[in-house]
């Protein structure tokens, strides 16, 4: 999904793409070593895009600890209801063209479970 097409705010908008680029401004072993301050302002930022995307979105972010990913998700309705009406509609739309196409490598998560769906409501594992 483009930044133009998700309806978050300009804010964040133009810090994840700032962000974004600084990670690519870097060699491949510089991507590999980033500092901590990095990944510090990385989950700063999903914290962020979830508070916008509210609690129906868990927003995955890099620990920073070996590789392993951390998912955040609000407790609370969308601080931004056009982004999540957006994200909402982008995921519809990827589960509609995974259905016609009969993949199963669509996935929901349920954050109060921990379970991971596949598509078709498959339970893909906890």
């Amino acid at each position: 999904m483009e930044y133009p097409d998700t309806n978050l705010s300009v804010e964040l908008k133009s810090d994840l793409a700032a962000w974004e680029a600084d990670y690519y401004a870097g060699s491949a072993s510089e991507k590999s070593e980033r500092p901590a301050g990095h990944t510090a302002r990385g989950r700063e930022l999903a914290e962020r895009l979830s508070a916008e995307l509210g609690w129906r979105f868990s927003v995955s972010v890099d620990s920073g600890d070996q590789g392993e990913q951390v998912l955040i998700r609000s407790s609370r309705p969308a601080a931004n209801p056009k982004a999540e009406q957006a994200f909402a509609a982008r995921f519809y739309e990827a589960a509609a063209e995974a259905k016609r196409l009969g993949h199963e490598d669509l996935v929901a998560y349920a954050p109060n479970s921990k379970q991971v769906f596949a598509g078709r409501g498959r339970k893909k594992g906890r």
